[in-house]
């Protein structure tokens, strides 16, 4: 039998990013993103991106399964946790409304510079790039309280 909880975090919620959780989407930070397969499973990966100001942009290619998935389920899920402190998070639920082609993978680059990565010239695989446009629909955050020291 299941005990029911008498604690839960306290969550905010919104369909915006607050600017207090941006450093999430900045920095060395991997994002988990999850997906739904064919069958409706769920399937997570990590996936460098950034924030535009109204877009979570993810990098991808169209031959990896995380390309495939979207093409055929837009609903998404991305999910950053500061390593700093332990129980600071943010998720985001929203939907993939566009797919960009990225042939010369100048996201890519881009994110992988600004998390101090040198990525190589030219980029394997850059013809099947795709920069994947993830509006949020809801968005829970949680300032965290337990810090390392």
């Amino acid at each position: 039998m299941l005990q029911e909880l008498t604690w839960r975090p306290r969550l905010e919620e919104s369909a915006t990013i607050p600017e207090a959780f941006l450093d999430l989407f900045q920095g060395k930070h991997i994002p988990h993103f999850t997906t739904l397969l064919a069958d409706g499973s769920p399937r997570c990966s990590l996936v460098w991106c950034d924030f535009d100001g109204m877009y979570l942009r993810f990098s991808v290619t169209t031959k990896h399964i995380t390309g495939l998935t979207v093409a055929n389920d837009p609903r998404v899920v991305c999910m950053v946790a500061d390593p700093a402190v332990l129980d600071r998070y943010i998720e985001v639920r929203g939907v993939i409304e566009k797919i960009v082609p990225d042939p010369e993978a100048d996201h890519v680059y881009r994110l992988a510079s600004l998390r101090g990565v040198v990525q190589p010239v030219p980029y394997p695989g850059a013809s099947d790039r795709v920069i994947l446009y993830m509006k949020p629909t809801v968005v829970f955050s949680f300032p965290g309280y337990h810090h390392h020291y």
